[in-house]
């Protein structure tokens, strides 16, 4: 494993480190960023996928794309990760922590070691890759950060008790280190979705959930999430929301007391 380098024309703004990205939310923010002639570094676990979505981003933008196979679930993986794009001379100007999993299921009847594995890529990878990213942008004068958290962070989360909280660690570490570094020219975002049609339903294994993305009406696509999210970023928006079902969402999260809403999170992730 390494770095598959996949060269072509340079583009000409900041380059973007995207983790997960080879398929739903975070391939199709490869794809925009693409399209506004960013340079890509694009991590995922499937390697043959990464290089299919490479090839497909050069032809159609003609800009560079460097592909990192890893698995985030390794604790050592950030630091590789950050050895593997100095390696290259990159200068990262934009890091999206998009990487991401659910597990579904009663808390005692779910694997501990998959459940700790979830912490380590919602959790653990997201702030090792911020804080290795942040020592570059000081050295560079400033960059920006995308956390991808999720609606289901203003809520807990029976069934899905570990995710709703990884989720919510996200949303907070976001917020907090905007504060702390928006005077050395750094952007922290957080982007929070609903619903949306991806691969995570399944491999979750939360098909059969009253979530399930088949049964709710309305459900945003990824490439509209990506599209919010990207518009979201370049303002420096704090928190990026998409949708009106979406912000009615976390507005009731703040009116509803805890217990309910994990009353309602219950029933929502209760099998069919």
């Amino acid at each position: 494993m390494g770095i598959h380098d996949i060269k072509t024309n340079k583009g000409t703004r900041d380059a973007v480190l995207i983790t997960g990205a080879s398929s739903g939310i975070g391939l199709e923010l490869a794809r925009i960023f693409a399209k506004h002639k960013h340079d890509l570094v694009l991590v995922a676990r499937r390697e043959k996928r990464l290089r299919e979505v490479a090839d497909t981003l050069i032809r159609q933008y003609a800009v560079s794309v460097q592909v990192i196979p890893a698995d985030l679930s390794a604790s050592e993986a950030p630091q590789r990760i950050h050895k593997e794009v100095l390696a290259l001379g990159l200068d990262i100007g934009i890091l999206v922590n998009n990487a991401g999993f659910g597990n579904m299921g009663r808390f005692d009847q779910i694997d501990p070691a998959r459940e700790l594995a979830l912490v380590q890529v919602n959790v653990a990878a997201m702030l090792h890759l911020s804080h290795l990213f942040i020592g570059d942008f000081m050295g560079r004068g400033g960059g920006r950060i995308l956390n991808v958290s999720s609606v289901t962070a203003f809520s807990p989360g029976p069934l899905m008790s570990n995710y709703y909280a990884s989720k919510a660690y996200g949303v907070s570490l976001s917020l907090g280190l905007r504060e702390e570094l928006k005077k050395l020219g750094i952007c922290v975002c957080v982007l929070c979705p609903g619903v949306t049609l991806t691969e995570f339903f399944d491999s979750a294994e939360m098909s059969n959930s009253g979530l399930s993305s088949g049964r709710l009406s309305g459900v945003m696509t990824a490439q509209q999430v990506a599209e919010k999210a990207y518009q979201g970023l370049m303002a420096n928006k704090a928190l990026i929301v998409p949708g009106f079902k979406n912000k009615c969402l976390v507005f009731l999260s703040r009116i509803f007391s805890r217990r309910l809403a994990g009353k309602l999170s219950k029933q929502l992730n209760k099998s069919r």
